[in-house]
């Protein structure tokens, strides 16, 4: 998506992510993040609405932040799958942390 047509401003920053469907488990990188979701690097293909929950470290807290989010875009690439998560239900503490990242904290 063009960065104009963007909700949210995206930070590139890797961080380990581990993404969670069912019973299933997916450890990956991100790729850039902001308030509204993540771009991950994932070793499989996640198809379009695939409801999982997102397991990441941010600088700002201690501990692992598990953030409900929804696939909207999969694509192939070198290494694996490129995939945008939208998050959903994004609970106050999360989304302090997300914001501190955005700001560089």
């Amino acid at each position: 998506m063009p960065a104009a047509d963007r909700q949210h401003d995206r930070r590139e920053i890797a961080l380990p992510i581990r993404v969670v469907l069912g019973q299933s488990t997916l450890e990956g990188t991100s790729v850039d993040i902001s308030v509204g979701g993540v771009r991950a690097l994932l070793p499989s293909d996640l198809p379009f609405g695939t409801k999982v929950k997102v397991h990441l470290r941010l600088p700002a807290v201690a501990e692992e932040l598990a953030i409900d989010a929804e696939s909207r875009w999969s694509r192939a690439e070198a290494g694996g799958f490129s995939v945008g998560l939208q998050f959903q239900r994004v609970r106050a503490r999360e989304t302090w942390a997300l914001n501190q990242l955005m700001r560089g904290r």
